[in-house]
């Protein structure tokens, strides 16, 4: 959400309740008061619903990246109970074999980031089994502590009490005990230490991948310029497209796609490239770049693609394009 959807949201919450406090303590009849109580009203209800909103779209997001970072080939292995030796050796030589077969030379990016996905579904797992039996003492301490308190005032008799203080402390002495069972479980079960292993074979192939991606990076500082102005130019036509889309007169959902394809293009240049000249396209003020080679075709398909979308922004936004700029890299007049 950009910052301008917030600011509306923060008006609709806190005008109707500014207003409402207004005729509540003001000097005014009763229906100017029932007024005032039904906006203060009002923006309770707005307040919940932005807040239920956004509590969705987190769990949405959450159960995305869970069902994304689940790899049954490995996953299914997992089994907590006679958990022998080959057992976990077998699971290990499966991740190893797993991670090392794959062919990553295709879409680099892309396997990075499902790693990444894979690498945070295993440590939300390992937090989350842990944390499920802190919320269980939790839970259980809460219990007894309410019960201790509802129950004595109703209990005059000392020996009534004292019977009750007993059965409280055994019922603690029982969760604490229990807890540490639990912990201890989870020690002697070295199914953690297989997640660790996986962990650190993500790790590895991270770093490996990355290192292939960086030496497509460009070196020369003139194209780092331009690739950082075709990099921002990219980010803000997607949002500028969101903000402007019911002056482009189309649905949110068509929106949703256009933005997705041109997130999806592939505008990366490098050192080895060939460009014969670059035309500047400017879309509501903000700048980027549209490469050719010195046959007048474009250098990526991706560039004829982001082209043809500017082309389709008009009317709506205004749309301007520059004369050919010659590519010179010692020229430092390129980008002034």
């Amino acid at each position: 959400m950009n910052r301008k959807n917030e600011l509306l949201e923060l008006i609709s919450i806190g005008l109707p309740f500014l207003v409402g406090c207004l005729l509540l303590i003001s000097d005014s009849t009763r229906i100017l008061g029932y007024i005032g109580m039904g906006m203060i009203a009002i923006s309770i209800i707005l307040t919940y619903r932005y807040l239920f909103r956004d509590a969705r779209d987190t769990i949405k997001d959450g159960t995305d990246q869970i069902k994304e970072g689940k790899r049954p080939e490995i996953d299914d292995l997992r089994w907590h109970y006679a958990e022998s030796d080959n057992h976990l050796e077998r699971q290990r030589r499966n991740i190893y074999y797993y991670y090392n077969s794959i062919d990553y030379s295709n879409d680099v990016c892309g396997h990075i980031t499902r790693l990444i996905k894979r690498k945070n579904y295993l440590e939300s797992r390992i937090r989350s089994e842990d944390g499920m039996v802190n919320v269980i003492s939790t839970l259980t301490l809460s219990i007894i502590a309410s019960s201790f308190f509802e129950l004595i005032p109703h209990h005059g008799d000392m020996c009534q009490i004292i019977r009750l203080i007993g059965a409280i402390i055994a019922a603690s002495i029982l969760l604490v005990m229990v807890n540490f069972s639990l912990k201890a479980s989870r020690v002697v079960s070295l199914q953690d230490s297989v997640d660790q292993y996986e962990i650190k074979i993500i790790d590895d192939k991270i770093s490996e991948l990355q290192e292939k991606v960086e030496q497509t990076y460009c070196t020369d500082v003139e194209r780092m310029r331009i690739e950082g102005d075709i990099i921002r130019f990219q980010d803000y036509l997607k949002k500028h497209i969101w903000d402007c889309r019911k002056k482009m007169g189309k649905s949110a959902e068509d929106v949703k796609k256009l933005i997705n394809e041109i997130d999806s293009l592939n505008l990366h240049i490098n050192d080895s490239s060939s460009y014969g000249y670059f035309i500047e396209v400017t879309v509501d003020g903000v700048k980027g770049y549209i490469a050719y080679d010195s046959f007048d075709k474009y250098v990526l398909e991706d560039f004829e693609r982001l082209n043809e979308i500017v082309d389709s922004l008009q009317p709506a936004m205004q749309v301007s394009k520059n004369d050919k700029l010659p590519v010179k890299i010692n020229d430092s007049n390129f980008l002034a």
